[in-house]
């Protein structure tokens, strides 16, 4: 990274027990002491930059988080020791900012990253430390050990969170025509229709009444207010599921 990069500022490096940091911060100020290192911890493992903050060890009761590789509860005394001597500053990133960077990583740059390995570039997303459009910044991505179905959950969740997906369920009339005028209002709103599913039987509905879930992509934040709207000016009852 060093051999590669030309006058880079700063090096983000995630945090399980401490040694991968401690190695590569050790190695890097040696070569460049101007260079800033920042570990990352999840915040659902905590103990390091605990640790590191009150310059003690301090070990987490538990831990709980979608980064299996940097979910350490145990703090190690020696390593500690080079990440107070050797790292500038340990930020923690929380689990949405996680899974915001695998994402990321996935969609921008066609890597499969897990949840330790995305925390550095988490920290980077949601500027965890201060940096200028102008810093150079290597972040390490240390692993693609992720579970398949994890993956898909994020993919999802994602989406969602996005604004390139919404759930509706929506109540209407069970009549003939009811549901082609409801489609033709999305069609209308230029939003794909992915899944739907027709309930005229719950018993939660009133009599003569049916409930539709439906998924659908759409294109950001202002495309899923324009679908809101003409649900609304077209008196629809209508709630979001996340």
């Amino acid at each position: 990274m060093i051999d590669e990069i030309n006058d880079l500022d700063v090096v983000v490096i995630p945090i399980g027990g401490g040694g991968l940091i401690s190695g590569m911060a050790s190695a890097i100020k040696q070569i460049d002491p101007k260079i800033k290192i920042i570990g990352v911890n999840a915040a659902g493992a905590p103990a390091m930059c605990k640790s590191f903050h009150a310059k003690k060890a301090i070990n987490s009761k538990s831990v709980r988080t979608i980064a299996d590789g940097i979910a350490v509860r145990d703090v190690s005394e020696s390593n500690l020791a080079h990440i107070l001597e050797c790292v500038d500053e340990v930020v923690t990133v929380d689990e949405e900012e996680i899974a915001a960077a695998i994402l990321f990583l996935l969609e921008r740059q066609k890597l499969v990253v897990e949840g330790g390995g995305a925390a550095s570039v988490a920290a980077i997303m949601h500027q965890k430390f201060p940096f200028s459009k102008e810093t150079k910044i290597g972040a390490v991505l240390s692993g693609g050990n992720i579970d398949v179905q994890m993956l898909s959950i994020i993919i999802e969740k994602g989406l969602i969170k996005s604004h390139r997906k919404m759930k509706l369920v929506i109540t209407l009339i069970d009549k003939p025509g009811s549901l082609m005028r409801l489609t033709d209002l999305f069609k209308n709103a230029n939003a794909n229709i992915i899944q739907i599913d027709y309930d005229r039987f719950s018993t939660k509905l009133s009599y003569g009444d049916a409930q539709i879930t439906i998924m659908l992509e759409t294109k950001g934040h202002e495309h899923q207010e324009e679908i809101r709207k003409l649900l609304n000016d077209a008196g629809y009852t209508f709630k979001e599921e996340v």
